[in-house]
């Protein structure tokens, strides 16, 4: 697991790589993504020599249909939705819709001082870590404590 300092300074890419045997699953199944402040605050920083294919990711989703299986149902409806406090119009939401668009385009091979994770056992002393296999990406805020991407790539190629 590598913490990589992102766009922003309190931001991270998280890459995560399944030990040598295992699974892209098996990562998904025993990683506790509500602990990935402890995975940071155990972290230390280790010139890493960090081989990362490019690729972009684009996804969509209609939330509509999700927030409403959480009782979230008025604001979409013409009749009972209430948006006085915001406009003395009548209006009420029609379509929802979140767009991740994420590139990642940064040298492929490179050497950079990154955050590694001492909880996992996910790279050797060697502190080479090459990004052939699937492996799950996460954009993560620190002073957040929030995720605000994940992704797995099935199908990595380094360029």
């Amino acid at each position: 697991m590598i913490f990589k300092p992102y766009t922003q300074e309190e931001m991270y890419a998280i890459i995560i790589l399944p030990n040598d045997g295992f699974s892209i699953q098996d990562v998904l199944y025993n990683f506790k993504v509500d602990q990935i402040a402890n995975y940071f605050k155990k972290s230390h920083f280790e010139y890493v020599h960090l081989k990362l294919p490019k690729f972009k990711l684009f996804h969509d989703i209609d939330l509509v249909e999700t927030l409403k299986k959480f009782g979230i149902t008025y604001i979409f409806d013409r009749n009972m939705s209430d948006f006085g406090s915001m406009t003395n119009e009548s209006v009420y939401i029609g379509n929802l819709i979140q767009v991740a668009n994420l590139e990642v385009s940064e040298s492929a091979d490179s050497n950079y001082k990154y955050d590694i994770s001492m909880t996992s056992e996910l790279i050797d002393d060697s502190y080479e870590f090459f990004v052939t296999n699937p492996f799950l990406f996460l954009v993560y805020s620190y002073t957040e404590n929030v995720m605000l991407i994940s992704a797995i790539l099935t199908n990595p190629s380094l360029m």
